[in-house]
């Protein structure tokens, strides 16, 4: 990992203007190569692991770096493992109770529990799941804690679909063996110009910015979230008042506190009963 580290330490900042931290903070201690020579440096002398623990969750996990590099250097993977020798493992994850007996089952991770209205779209049963931590996404973050933790997610699961409205618990789902559904994909189309995040296909009619990370997700929201806030506001900006649709749920919620006028997948199937709403 130390070649690795210094590769990207050595690297002249190559990536910075497709880092979303580093573009909308505006710092330079966000940049990739940054961060990256915090963690080079803690190796070097224990008595700077504070800071390079603080530094490697200035990170969305994004991947953005990585599609931008030339070299393809694995940075989310870099900084997991980066994570997991700085900071201390978490709480072990408690799983949450799945509330009913049907197949598929609803994950509700935000204040609005959209089941209801699910079952009325779908015209049969769900069961529910209410999740505060986005399903234990933080031992995703880590490579210790990584495989347990997928193992407590199959066995809460087995045999069953989950239906989530935000990326996030969708990558904590997407590394087990669970089938998955996105709200989005269950939903009518709408009207509204749809602004697409990191982790959605370049393609179709969407809003462009010049970065594609709201500042919502990852480690960056758990140990920075002033600096996720700063994120989402350049974002907002780069909106420039333009009303548009995130079919993540997370990131519409997170824009939406940052000032942006944005429509996510929960609002636009509670607004299925209202033919005005959203007009």
């Amino acid at each position: 990992m130390n070649s690795e580290l210094s590769t990207c330490a050595l690297c002249p900042r190559l990536c910075r203007d497709r880092c979303p931290v580093s573009v909308g903070s505006g710092r330079e201690a966000t940049t990739p190569t940054s961060i990256m020579t915090a963690v080079l440096l803690a190796k070097k002398n224990p008595e700077l692991e504070p800071q390079a623990a603080q530094a490697v969750d200035l990170c969305t996990r994004c991947g953005q770096c990585t599609s931008a590099c030339g070299l393809d250097m694995p940075v989310v993977e870099m900084l997991d493992q980066a994570r997991t020798i700085l900071q201390p493992a978490p709480k072990a994850w408690v799983p949450p109770t799945i509330r009913g007996n049907a197949r598929q089952v609803a994950i509700i991770s935000g204040d609005t529990d959209w089941s209801p209205a699910l079952e009325k779209l779908l015209n049969e049963d769900v069961a529910t799941l209410h999740t505060n931590d986005f399903l234990g996404a933080a031992h995703q973050w880590r490579t210790d804690t990584r495989e347990a933790h997928t193992a407590q997610l199959t066995e809460l699961f087995k045999h069953r679909t989950a239906i989530t409205a935000d990326h996030i618990c969708a990558q904590v789902i997407d590394s087990t063996s669970i089938p998955i559904e996105h709200l989005h994909s269950l939903l009518p189309e709408h009207s509204l110009p749809r602004w697409r995040s990191c982790h959605e296909p370049n393609e179709g009619r969407h809003v462009s910015t010049m970065t594609k990370c709201c500042g919502a997700s990852g480690p960056l929201q758990n140990t920075h979230p002033d600096i996720a806030k700063e994120v989402g506001r350049d974002i907002a900006r780069r909106l420039d008042g333009q009303h548009v649709y995130s079919a993540d749920e997370r990131c519409a919620r997170h824009l939406q506190s940052c000032g942006a006028a944005v429509t996510g997948p929960v609002e636009w199937l509670m607004s299925q009963g209202d033919p005005d709403a959203n007009r």
